[in-house]
């Protein structure tokens, strides 16, 4: 995560950016209703009523944070596997790098 979040986020933004921008409903696109949706929720959300603030205003900013959350998740969860299931030390290399 440390040495590669930087590279997959600036990789997965663009594309993110694109598909979310592209018109959805009555010609808006996805980016742009969450933004209202945000703008609303923070304005009319605090008349006395407990609601936290949304500070995410951007939803191709939070989408890719949370598909990158979970594809360090799943590589995670991969690399216990190898390193305590010898079956899953599938070739030399992972043999070399996680076996006992």
């Amino acid at each position: 995560r440390d040495k590669t979040y930087t590279e997959l986020k600036n990789a997965f933004q663009p594309k993110v950016e694109k598909s979310l921008s592209k018109p959805f409903v009555m010609n808006t696109s996805a980016e742009k209703l969450y933004e209202i949706l945000v703008e609303h929720h923070n304005k009319y959300s605090f008349n006395g009523r407990a609601y936290p603030r949304i500070s995410e205003t951007s939803l191709s900013e939070y989408t890719t944070r949370q598909a990158l959350s979970g594809l360090f998740f799943k590589v995670a969860e991969e690399e216990r596997m190898i390193r305590n299931n010898l079956s899953h030390q599938v070739t030399d290399t992972l043999r070399m790098i996680f076996g006992p």
